[in-house]
């Protein structure tokens, strides 16, 4: 039987289980060096379960408060939260959501393991971001949803504005994890993403106005997730059909 093929290129979706980031850049460098284009820093510490650490900073701000039902969504158990009493859509402001902050920190770590030649010229640094929508429709209930949104996403664009402004664009990638969004393009009821009847057209919508904050010289990529809080799926995919269908409608749109 015929050997194998060597693999071309190998792609690091985010979270890589080390605890520092120059960890991950050394021994993903030595282990994969060749084989790598980008290299994400690992989503290392309290980042490592990809939106959690967000719930925080969205329960520490003034428009919002717990929801006096109590609810919690099943897959990540945080109470829900909603617009606080009195709070118009116009007062709902976020700062710094620390992605960037994070970010630049990583990026010089990632340029001094390149200079220690631990990591191949010609690779770029990959930032890992979520969807605004996902992090929203994860925490808040379904009546503030769409305010609370378009302030998160306001401040996640400005957050991609300061990663460009701050990393040379030759040496970026950013990368947006769309899961909610694909289990709601799958269509199979569950009940750990509760917006099952968006409307696919405001889908990508939202990802029009994400992309077109990424400057052309910046490498963009789109993660297709089904995973959930559990570090399982939230619906197994029937098939890879979905997925298709979705990852065209967005090429289509976003081009």
């Amino acid at each position: 039987m015929d050997e194998p093929a060597a693999p071309a290129s190998v792609h690091l979706v985010g979270s890589i289980g080390l605890p520092t980031v120059e960890d991950v850049f050394r021994v993903v460098g030595q282990t994969l060096g060749p084989y790598l284009r980008r290299i994400p820093d690992g989503e290392v510490g309290g980042r490592k379960l990809w939106i959690s650490w967000q719930y925080p900073l969205l329960l520490a701000n003034p428009g919002l408060a717990p929801d006096p039902s109590g609810a919690v969504r099943p897959t990540n158990r945080f109470p829900l939260l909603r617009l606080a009493d009195g709070v118009q859509a116009t007062d709902i402001r976020f700062g710094e959501l620390n992605y960037a902050r994070e970010a630049r920190a990583s990026y010089l770590d990632f340029v001094a393991a390149r200079d220690r030649g631990e990591l191949p010229k010609g690779i770029r640094f990959q930032v890992c971001l979520p969807t605004p929508f996902a992090v929203v429709s994860s925490v808040v209930v379904r009546d503030s949803l769409a305010v609370v949104e378009a302030a998160y996403e306001a401040a996640m664009l400005g957050e991609v504005a300061m990663l460009c402004r701050h990393i040379p664009h030759q040496d970026l990638c950013i990368k947006w994890d769309l899961c909610n969004e694909m289990v709601v393009w799958d269509g199979q009821p569950t009940a750990g993403v509760p917006c099952g009847d968006e409307p696919r057209e405001r889908i990508l919508e939202r990802m029009i106005r994400l992309s077109a904050g990424v400057p052309d010289e910046v490498d963009m990529g789109l993660h297709l997730c089904y995973g959930d809080f559990g570090g399982k799926h939230f619906v197994e995919p029937r098939d890879a059909a979905a997925m298709v269908e979705f990852a065209n409608a967005l090429c289509m749109s976003i081009r």
